[in-house]
């Protein structure tokens, strides 16, 4: 045999190791997902890998001149039942959707790298037709991105590890995603590119989930990468996606607890007053429907599964029914309620403050009332002094604030340039340091056995802020990455003072909280 006959024989022998590894591991995936989810029929697959691997290992022990003949066959065998083996995994994979392998990956702990590139192989060696379905494409992108993912604390920023490494990794990917003899055009490489980096950017400034869900920015961002089909694999269109999905997640991350938490009480108040209003059959269906979508939005909590599009659907429940129930004409919905001024809202009009922070003061009931505290506190400061000398006026120095918050008030009346997300969050951060001081002295001066059983009214509240200070100081994290990556180092030096105050105070009120009882 020449040895260009042996090269060839060697070349495939690396092929269908390549295959057997990525089939194994999905089925070793397969079997974690059977064992996590009992209710779960995935059918029966009759595989044996044990004689497939007796046989490469055979092949790789004995690849020689000599033996080329007998390897030759063995490979034959190996590459017949390997195609067997595959075929039923792919019949088994059609009935595994996008969001079962994203809540199996999120349940694993102890991650390897080494499983998930694996199983993108696994999608690259079977799809080999250049075509590929939706649910292919969210399976891919949802392991890509966890492969890009660097390990974070529950509270910590998503951050994206060495992209040297990434390209390096995605440039395999590639080489296996093209169907054969074809080719990229490289000006819509570049194309596709520029839209990603244009939808990151919108995500980006994006305020709050209501805006990312009214823009469809979620929707938009994965309808571009449905589009893509082979090109999604070419490894610098392949980072830009990554960056997006990174930078989404973020985005959704900051807003999400907030708004999820808020959404619960909303509903439990709807809950608590459907006894207290007359019957209509009209308002008892839709409150029959509200507690069965609910009953499904927890359900879809515990599993670690909810969509934008069922939050915002049950908000839109929630301000629908709201206003009928308290007789009012609107629904105190915190997020369509004027919060303050945001990016591309028209500044006061003849730097008129009051004006300016009038919609500052209308916060949700969880901070609204200390929000306006500090803000008529400071529409009496004035301008002239400097912000350190503000924050010790009699009427101000109650308040504790820092003169970054002085600076973020005086931004956010005045008419010049600003980010609003950021003044308008440093201020709701200094309401929620004066609700869980305020809860905390409560807690302290509690002197009968309410004290003790914790069953005072004042335990649910502060349960509740606990959860509220744990999303701000995330949020903290985020824009002091931003401040960083900007250059602006002594922002970022002020955000991680502010940052630091609020984890202090929020730690004394979740030890009074959550002490042990003996």
């Amino acid at each position: 045999m020449s040895v260009q006959e042996l090269s060839a024989l060697h070349s495939r022998y690396v092929d269908l190791s390549g295959r057997f590894k990525a089939a194994w591991t999905y089925h070793q995936f397969l079997q974690g997902l059977q064992n996590l989810s009992v209710d779960l029929d995935l059918g029966k697959t009759r595989i044996d890998f044990q004689v497939v691997y007796g046989a490469l290992k055979d092949v790789s022990q004995n690849l020689t001149a000599g033996t080329a003949e007998k390897s030759g066959m063995q490979l034959e065998f190996v590459a017949r039942q390997l195609a067997l083996q595959i075929e039923q995994l792919v019949a088994v994979d059609a009935r595994i959707t996008p969001s079962l392998l994203r809540q199996f990956f999120e349940r694993v702990k102890n991650q390897d790298d080494k499983v998930l590139a694996q199983m993108v192989r696994f999608f690259l060696y079977t799809t080999r037709d250049g075509r590929w379905s939706h649910d292919r494409i969210d399976k891919v992108d949802y392991l890509v991105t966890k492969l890009a993912e660097e390990p974070q604390t529950p509270s910590g920023p998503v951050a994206q590890r060495d992209r040297a490494m990434l390209r390096d990794l995605y440039a395999g990917f590639w080489a296996l995603a093209l169907p054969p003899g074809e080719t990229a055009d490289p000006e819509e490489i570049v194309r596709r590119r520029q839209e990603v980096v244009a939808l990151r950017t919108e995500v980006a400034a994006a305020g709050s989930l209501e805006e990312l869900h009214q823009r469809g920015l979620v929707r938009r961002h994965r309808d571009l990468k449905h589009q893509l089909g082979p090109l999604f694999f070419e490894p610098e269109l392949l980072l830009a996606v990554v960056d997006a999905n990174l930078t989404l997640k973020a985005a959704v991350q900051r807003s999400y607890r907030l708004e999820e938490e808020q959404l619960a009480s909303d509903y439990q108040q709807i809950f608590e007053m459907e006894g207290r209003v007359a019957s209509d059959p009209a308002l008892d269906q839709e409150l029959a429907e509200l507690r069965t979508t609910v009953d499904q939005f927890e359900r879809r909590q515990r599993q670690d599964d909810v969509k934008l599009d069922e939050l915002m659907a049950i908000r839109r429940q929630v301000r629908n029914l709201l206003p009928r129930l308290t007789g009012q004409g609107q629904s105190p919905d915190p997020l369509a309620a004027g919060t303050g001024p945001t990016a591309g809202d028209t500044p006061a009009a003849d730097g008129d403050a009051t004006a300016a922070t009038a919609s500052l003061a209308a916060r949700d009931e969880l901070l609204g009332p200390y929000f306006a505290r500090i803000i008529e506190a400071l529409e009496g400061a004035g301008e002239a002094l400097p912000p350190k000398s503000v924050t010790v006026l009699p009427e101000v120095f109650p308040l504790r604030l820092e003169a970054r918050e002085v600076v973020a008030y005086r931004r956010l009346a005045g008419n010049g340039p600003m980010d609003s997300e950021v003044e308008r969050f440093l201020l709701e951060a200094a309401a929620l340091r004066s609700k869980i001081n305020e809860e905390a002295e409560a807690i302290m001066g509690l002197l009968d056995e309410s004290a003790v059983t914790r069953d005072a009214p004042v335990f649910g509240k502060a349960r509740q802020t606990t959860r509220l200070a744990d999303s701000f100081v995330q949020r903290f994290q985020h824009f002091m990455d931003l401040a960083i990556q900007d250059g602006s180092f002594g922002e970022a030096q002020a955000l991680q003072l502010l940052r630091m105050r609020l984890i202090r105070d929020y730690s004394g009120l979740w030890l009074l909280v959550n002490r042990p009882t003996s």
